[in-house]
Formats: C-alpha cells, structure tokens, sequence
C-alpha cells in the first residue's frame, strides 16, 4: 500500500517475472558508468533465453564468463536472497490403451482414460505444491491428454533433499511397474533430470551468499533468505562451476494474469547490484 505498482489491466501477462530483473541489470550497469568514482572489479553480464523451461543455461559459456561467483537477478520479494534450490526431473507416462465397441467391450477393452486415472491415484494425495511448502518436496501432474486409444501424462517432480530426490524418482518408476503387473506393458515411460540444487554447490563457498546478504543489508532491506521452491539459471550455472545464487526484483503472483512489480521494490533491487560491485571489489 503507498507504493507504485505496475500490473495490467489483467487480460495479459506482464512479464515482471523477469523484465523486472533484465530492467534492473541495465539500470545499475547504467548508474555504475555515470558514476566513475565508484571502483569496482570488472562486472560482466548475462541474459539468458528459456529460463522459464528450464533451458536457460544449456548453452551458457561458464568457461568464458570467467568470474569467482555471479547473482540471477530472478527472485520475488523485497529482500529475498535464495541459495538453495530443488532437484527436479520429469517423467513423461504413455499409455497404450485398446478401444473396442463398448456393447462388446467386455474382456477386451483397455481404457487409457481410466488406466490414467488409476495411475494418478497411486501418488501420493499430500504431496503436491498445493498442500507443500518450505523445504517439502512434490510430484506434480504437470499436463495430460487421454482418449480410450492412448493418453500421455507429464509429471514433475521436485525435493531440496538429493536422497529424497532420488527416492521420489524411483517412486515414480514402480508407479509403472505396478500398472504394468495390473494391465499388460500399457505403460512406456522417460524419466530424466532437469537440474539439481544448487545449495550443495553454494555452501562449499559462501562469499557469494554473504555479499549479497551484506549488500541487501547496505541499501536498508533486511534480506529474507529461503530456498526457493522452484529452480533458476543459477542451478544449472552453479553446477558449472560459478556459484549463482538468486536476488530479489520486486515482483510478485508470477506467471498468472494479478501479476506486478512495485517500482520502488526495483529501485532497491537494482541499488542491490550497485552495492555488490562495491563489495566485490574487495
């Protein structure tokens, strides 16, 4: 309340989530250069497409970016400074069903709709975004299409806890198996990775983590540090060996039509930037 809010009028997407972060980059980048007094180490820049699939990072030249650590300027609320992120894979099911006349499908009949729905009911009921929070880990049924014929079902599944990681994966395999014992081979799966928490990098080496901390602090915000129920760039990035954890933009309610970012909340995520320069000269 009191502040500048930017938002749509609702029958779109603003995009905050990350315009808010590319705006901020180039706001501290330009103030840095208007302002030559202020020493600092070289600062080199990044932005990335396909963050939001999980494909943002794929084609990054860590080797070339060439610093001790780096920031994703791709986080939420003021002051939030996140290290830590999930494991994530994703597992695709396809279901081969047998569609017969209905009045002579006694016997013979194997419903992809139904086989779906059985198979869905077989994760866990908890454990799911909408009842997880925190460091709790989830499947989620990503999408799904289904006809008597063949339905396909994308799952996601995400844990901080790389045991537990593993665990839920392997879980998701005997989903199959237990189908397949029930029906016949009906069910053909993909598991594969997506990226990993970036936390079991970090905190091998935390300058990154208390420099931004102090530089949050620095420009009057007191930083919220979390881990983030999602992923960023900096998961994959970390793993290649630049320590990336994720800075607040000031936005919030992403990827949904009541999405905004508060004006002032940018200014101190930008000023943010300006303060780690300062820091990291050191």
């Amino acid at each position: 309340k009191g502040l500048t809010l930017i938002t749509t009028d609702g029958t779109t997407l603003l995009g905050a989530d990350d315009k808010a972060g590319i705006t901020e980059i180039v706001e501290a980048i330009k103030y840095l250069s208007e302002h030559p007094e202020i020493e600092h180490g070289d600062i080199r820049i990044a932005f990335g497409p396909d963050e939001e699939i999980g494909r943002g990072a794929d084609h990054f030249d860590a080797k070339g970016f060439a610093t001790d650590y780096a920031f994703t300027m791709d986080g939420g609320v003021l002051g939030e400074l996140e290290y830590e992120s999930f494991n994530a894979a994703q597992i695709t099911y396809k279901i081969t069903g047998v569609s017969v006349h209905p009045g002579t499908a006694k016997g013979k009949m194997k419903n992809a709709n139904t086989i779906a729905a059985e198979l869905a009911s077989l994760f866990p009921e908890k454990e799911v975004p909408e009842h997880t929070e925190g460091y709790e880990g989830f499947y989620l049924l990503h999408n799904m299409q289904a006809r008597i014929e063949e339905a396909e079902m994308v799952y996601i599944i995400r844990d901080h806890d790389k045991e537990k990681f593993e665990a839920r994966k392997k879980f998701a395999e005997e989903v199959a198996v237990k189908i397949n014992e029930k029906y016949g081979n009906v069910v053909e799966y993909d598991l594969f990775d997506q990226y990993y928490n970036m936390g079991d990098v970090i905190k091998k080496d935390k300058r990154c983590v208390d420099v931004a901390e102090q530089a949050i602090k620095n420009v009057g915000v007191t930083p919220i540090i979390i881990p983030i129920r999602g992923g960023t760039d900096g998961s994959k990035i970390s793993y290649m060996g630049i320590p990336t954890p994720n800075i607040f933009v000031g936005g919030e309610n992403f990827h949904g039509q009541y999405e905004f970012s508060c004006l002032e909340h940018m200014e101190k995520a930008a000023d943010t930037i300006v303060e780690i320069a300062k820091l990291a000269k050191k």
